[in-house]
């Protein structure tokens, strides 16, 4: 199933409002940019009523599934597509940036795990999986967050890990966690802090080099409106596997 939101942007309106929309499955639609350069893999693509106004944007979801036998895996990966906004296609490049090099990487690396001599996998299934999160979509700001999960046959368990995409869409360009601070700013001292303490209060701080003041420990980030910024760790940067992720929302 296929979900999709449209923003709705009033005239001289800073704060965008999101509201569910009916959806209806278009048969014949142009190819999608994220999945140009992989074709032929099936795209389950779905596009959402609106008006046609300047002051709408559909952001909607879509779907790139392949399955194969001979390695044996299956690809799932959901993706926003946007439309009728401005900056929609450096949007949608940015996506296409994250989307395509992880199935590459995916089936790259099941090729060298299968030949491990110590393998027996032929017959067992490996798995991309990729799902999404709209964590804002306000003030001509998208806060994406993409959760990517990989399992290769004869492994212990899955591996997951996060990507983040915070866009500004007037702008047309990715935003870095230093356009949200002053230039002379120690943003990441005090990320760091915070974190790594809230970390240590929770039980939860076993590699403290995961919190050190260094822009790659701090990658994933995402606008939450008035909320805050969120933070999120992979599972094994601050703590084991079975502590799962750790995400910290500074207000």
């Amino acid at each position: 199933m296929l979900i999709g939101l449209i923003i709705v942007l009033g005239m001289g309106c800073s704060m965008g409002q999101v509201v569910p929309n009916k959806a209806e499955t278009i048969p014949e639609r142009p190819e999608c940019p994220v999945c140009a350069p992989c074709s032929p893999l099936p795209v389950v693509d779905e596009q959402f009523e609106a008006p046609v106004s300047k002051e709408i944007y559909v952001l909607s979801m879509k779907e790139i599934q392949e399955v194969n036998q001979e390695p044996n895996y299956e690809i799932k990966a959901h993706f926003p597509f946007l439309e009728g906004a401005e900056g929609e296609d450096q949007f949608q490049n940015t996506v296409t940036k994250i989307i395509q090099p992880e199935i590459e990487l995916f089936k790259q690396d099941l090729q060298a795990w299968r030949e491990a001599e110590d393998l027996n996998i032929s017959n067992s299934l490996s798995t991309l999986t990729i799902d999404y999160s709209v964590l804002n979509a306000s003030k001509g700001n998208l806060s994406i967050f993409f959760n990517i999960s990989v399992y290769y046959a004869g492994a212990a368990h899955p591996n997951s890990y996060g990507q983040v995409i915070n866009f500004d869409l007037p702008d047309g360009k990715v935003l870095e966690l230093s356009d949200l601070f002053m230039p002379d700013a120690d943003y990441l001292g005090a990320i760091s802090t915070y974190c790594r303490e809230d970390l240590r209060q929770k039980g939860h701080l076993d590699f403290e080099e995961g919190t050190a003041r260094l822009q790659d420990n701090f990658r994933n980030w995402n606008i939450l409106g008035q909320e805050g910024l969120r933070i999120s760790f992979d599972p094994y940067q601050v703590a084991p596997y079975a502590a799962g992720p750790q995400t910290f929302t500074i207000p």
